[in-house]
């Protein structure tokens, strides 16, 4: 049945924050009457794009995590410095800190998106 197939057409949607499958066509030869042929062979291309898109998301989101512990690393060690310096250093390390609140709070966001996304994938199957 798969030597038959002529094309497939999988139309993907890259986002910054994840990969969603926005539409998916299928053209067969000689099975293109065959409706059960046909529905197979879709399920089989839309699991394989499930499974791509999934591995895809838990690296962004291995990603997300590991810059999320770099801004609190680098944000704890500003405060650190900050115990440590006069009042006139000061003030670029409240930027430094400033900046890696603002980072932290940004990858969090970053990664309640994706898991939303993720948890809306397992929900379709």
């Amino acid at each position: 049945m798969i030597k038959n197939v002529l094309c497939v057409k999988a139309i993907i949607m890259t986002m910054l924050r994840g990969v969603k499958i926005v539409g998916l066509q299928v053209y067969a030869g000689p099975i293109k009457n065959n409706f059960l042929g046909r529905l197979v062979y879709f399920e089989y291309i839309l699991d394989f794009f499930k499974k791509r898109i999934r591995q895809f998301q838990e690296k962004k989101l291995g990603e997300i995590l590991s810059k999320i512990q770099f801004h609190q690393y680098m944000k704890k060690q500003a405060e650190q410095k900050l115990g440590e310096l006069e009042y006139n250093e000061s003030n670029k390390i409240k930027e430094e800190i400033s900046f890696n609140e603002k980072m932290i709070e940004i990858w969090q966001r970053n990664e309640e998106k994706l898991r939303k996304q993720m948890r809306d994938l397992e929900e379709q199957n």
